[in-house]
C-alpha cells in the first residue's frame, strides 16, 4: 500500500495534534458545576443543602490527619454533600469516561470521592464513599453496609468500631449489633430529631438498622469495586491518550518537514585519487 503524499501526512498530523491538545485542555477550559452552599430557608441545612464547599474535604484527602476523630470525619462528609442524586457526569470532565458511560450506563454514576465532593450532592451511598476515602487518609478503615434501603459505614480504628451515617449526620461508637439494640436505636432516633430531621425519616433509619440481618457488606467502601476500578482506569487513559497523540503527531510533523534525499555537504567523502 502506497503511503499518503507528504502534504496529506502533514495535514493528518496537524489535525491529530489539534485534537490531542483540545482533549488535554478540555477539563481546564470548561468551568466546574457544583451544588450551591446552604442558604436560609432551603430545607434542612447539612441535608437538603450542604454547609461547606469541597475544599476542606479535598485537602484532608490529599494530606490526611491521623488525629482526626471519626465524628469529625463523619461531620465533614455530611456537611460537604447535599442529599440528592449526584450531578451527571459531564464528558468535559473526562472525555473517555463520558463516552464509555454512554455505552455502559452503570458508569454514569461516579464512585470517585473527589468528583462527588466537587459535585456537592449525593445519596447515602455516595456520602459513605466520601467518608470511606476520608477514613483511609486518616489511619482508619471503613466499609459500606447496605441495610436494604439505607447505607451506612462501619469504621474501624485502633481496635474500636463505629457505625456512621454521613448522609443523615450521626455516628455511634459500637458494632452494628449494639447500635440496633433498643438503647442504641433510641440514641440514633434522638440524634436525628435533634438535628431537625422529620420523624418519618428518623423512623425509616431506625427500621433500616433493625433489618441488619439482611445487610450486605462491601469491604472496599464503594458500591461496586469493579466499576470503581474501571472509572479510575478510564480517567487515567483519558489523560494519557491525548498526550501520546500530541507526542506522535509532533514527531510526525518533524519527520515530514525534514528534507529527503539531501545532497552531502561539500568537502565530505574521500579525496579523489591522484
Amino acid at each position: 500500500m502506497l503511503a499518503p503524499p507528504r502534504p496529506t501526512r502533514q495535514a493528518l498530523a496537524a489535525c491529530g495534534l489539534a485534537l490531542g491538545l483540545a482533549l488535554t485542555l478540555l477539563p481546564w477550559a470548561v468551568p466546574e458545576v457544583a451544588a450551591a452552599p446552604a442558604l436560609p430557608g432551603q430545607g434542612l441545612p447539612g441535608y437538603d443543602t450542604r454547609l461547606r464547599g469541597p475544599e476542606d474535604a479535598l485537602a484532608l484527602l490529599a494530606h490526611g490527619d491521623p488525629a482526626a476523630s471519626i465524628e469529625s470525619l463523619n461531620r465533614l462528609a455530611d456537611e460537604s454533600l447535599a442529599h440528592g442524586a449526584p450531578p451527571p457526569l459531564r464528558t468535559a470532565e473526562s472525555w473517555l469516561l463520558g463516552c464509555t458511560a454512554a455505552l455502559v450506563p452503570d458508569l454514569r454514576t461516579s464512585q470517585d470521592p473527589r468528583r462527588l465532593l466537587t459535585g456537592g450532592r449525593g445519596i447515602c451511598s455516595d456520602a459513605v464513599i466520601v467518608l470511606s476515602a476520608l477514613c483511609a487518609s486518616c489511619a482508619a478503615t471503613a466499609e459500606m453496609i447496605d441495610l436494604q434501603g439505607h447505607v451506612v459505614a462501619r469504621v474501624r480504628r485502633g481496635g474500636s468500631t463505629w457505625i456512621a451515617d454521613p448522609d443523615c449526620g450521626w455516628v455511634e461508637q459500637g458494632t452494628l449489633e449494639e447500635v440496633e439494640q433498643p438503647a442504641g436505636a433510641a440514641r440514633v432516633r434522638a440524634r436525628l430529631l435533634v438535628a431537625g430531621h422529620p420523624a418519618e425519616r428518623a423512623e425509616a433509619v431506625v427500621r433500616a438498622l433493625a433489618s441488619s440481618e439482611d445487610n450486605a457488606v462491601v469491604p472496599a467502601g464503594v458500591l461496586s469495586p469493579r466499576l470503581a476500578r474501571a472509572e479510575r482506569a478510564l480517567d487515567a487513559a483519558g489523560r494519557l491518550l491525548p498526550l501520546a497523540l500530541v507526542a506522535v503527531c509532533l514527531a510526525a510533523l518533524g519527520t515530514a518537514r525534514s528534507p529527503r534525499g539531501a545532497a552531502p555537504a561539500q568537502g565530505s567523502g574521500p579525496e579523489p585519487a591522484a
